[in-house]
């Protein structure tokens, strides 16, 4: 037993170097006792050798608090007097009150969950993953999630795959892209895109933009399809007498419907900006007597890649113009032409 009242009673040298020496013993020894020392200060500790517990005094040297107990060449901690259990790592979650791993897959027997109780439009819970890369890059994954399961063979299958992808790291142009994989006739491939809009990973041009989709292939309704039409719509475009605009398209087909407008942009013939005049394939025809032949009107033609429009060398007319006047010329120069196609 190594215990002592901390008192240094006056006495001859010899006797006080005694008690002295006996009173580091006890502080080098933590106490240590079978009993508890009949002399007690807030926060002093006391080993009990006789049930190998470590104890601490209370701050009000009222109590002492169980804070650890002595396990062979270890300790075993206590708070507040309850078992915290060994420090060695426990086992994965094969068990429901072990702690999961960091370094290998962990098998849970139940749902788990990230529960909140704060009130209010909040963003809670809330989870980051965050891929923190010095030189970021377009393109870059940022995080995937695996839907595994098992085939007929017994062999690990990823039937769906999650993810987010950098698709512009430029400052203030930022861009990102959700994504889907998925099992399709035995092949795991992206799928599904969403980004500024929505479209499929076969589509041709990509991201939409807002508000719009994108698909490769076409829509079915109880497995009928159904049929969309693509648009193409061209770039307003000056024109002049006599002049061929060709417009190409990416439709991929021969449009089933084309039409080709001039657009009004300085006024003429009392057309505001902005109104348009359909264009047909047509011709105006007229002859002075003794005089030239003047031909007005345009042609309008079309395949699977281009439309053209050829204006008449004496430019346009129109039956009746807006101010009144019949056959009416146009002048060209406040005229822009274009086209809008579908398929």
């Amino acid at each position: 037993m190594t215990q002592a009242d901390y008192i240094i009673a006056n006495a001859a040298g010899a006797v006080v170097r005694a008690d002295l020496n006996d009173q580091f013993e006890a502080i080098a020894t933590q106490n240590s006792g079978p009993t508890a020392p009949s002399v007690t200060f807030a926060n002093m500790w006391w080993f009990d050798d006789a049930l190998d517990f470590l104890y601490q005094r209370n701050e009000a040297n009222t109590a002492w608090i169980l804070t650890a107990k002595k396990d062979g060449a270890g300790w075993t901690p206590y708070r507040q007097g309850t078992l915290l259990g060994t420090a060695a790592e426990k086992d994965h979650g094969t068990v429901g009150d072990t702690i999961p791993k960091n370094d290998t897959a962990n098998v849970f027997s139940q749902p788990q969950q990230i529960v909140s109780v704060l009130s209010g439009p909040t963003e809670d819970p809330a989870w980051d993953e965050y891929r923190n890369n010095s030189s970021p890059g377009d393109n870059d994954i940022l995080a995937v999630r695996r839907l595994q399961g098992e085939n007929d063979a017994g062999e690990k299958i990823t039937y769906v795959k999650t993810g987010a992808q950098i698709a512009d790291v430029s400052d203030s142009s930022e861009a990102g892209i959700f994504f889907v994989n998925a099992y399709y006739a035995g092949i795991l491939a992206r799928r599904w895109n969403f980004g500024g809009g929505q479209w499929d990973a076969a589509a041709v041009g990509g991201d939409p933009g807002p508000g719009f989709i994108n698909l490769s292939g076409g829509i079915q309704i109880d497995g009928a399809a159904q049929t969309l039409s693509k648009f193409f719509e061209g770039v307003d475009t000056s024109i002049s007498n006599g002049a061929l605009s060709t417009f190409t398209h990416s439709l991929g087909a021969r449009p089933r419907l084309v039409v080709a407008a001039l657009v009004n942009t300085s006024g003429n013939r009392g057309f505001a900006v902005g109104d348009e005049v359909r264009l047909e394939s047509q011709i105006w025809r007229q002859q002075v007597s003794g005089g030239p032949t003047d031909f007005w009107g345009a042609t309008v033609w079309w395949n699977a890649t281009t439309v053209k429009v050829k204006i008449g060398d004496d430019g346009i007319r129109v039956v009746e113009a807006p101010d009144g006047t019949n056959g009416a010329t146009l002048t060209l120069g406040s005229w822009d032409l274009n086209v809008r196609a579908w398929v």
